[in-house]
């Protein structure tokens, strides 16, 4: 109770020094995110899924294919290509 009723103020050039990230840097981040959104939203469903579970569930490809009855094999490919068309179309868009 004693911390949250003392409210610390700091000037935003100091802020980024205790964050350890510039204004600047957070800026960049929110737009990266929202482009990386944006690209991820295009892919088809099946492409989205598979990207999914392997960076945001963070299952191995073995695993992939068990979840959508696919060989271990052609979600290595799948991923393989999504990235691919991923990193051309991110550095399209710069």
């Amino acid at each position: 109770m004693y911390f949250r009723k003392r409210r610390i103020t700091l000037p935003i050039s100091m802020a980024e020094d205790v964050m350890g990230e510039t204004t600047e840097d957070v800026v960049q981040h929110s737009q990266d995110i929202k482009q990386l959104s944006r690209l991820l939203g295009n892919l088809p469903e099946r492409e989205r899924e598979i990207v999914a579970l392997k960076f945001g569930a963070d299952l191995n490809n073995r695993e992939i294919a068990v979840v959508m009855e696919l060989s271990e094999t052609n979600v290595g490919t799948i991923l393989n290509r999504v990235l691919q068309k991923l990193r051309e179309q991110w550095e399209g868009a710069r």
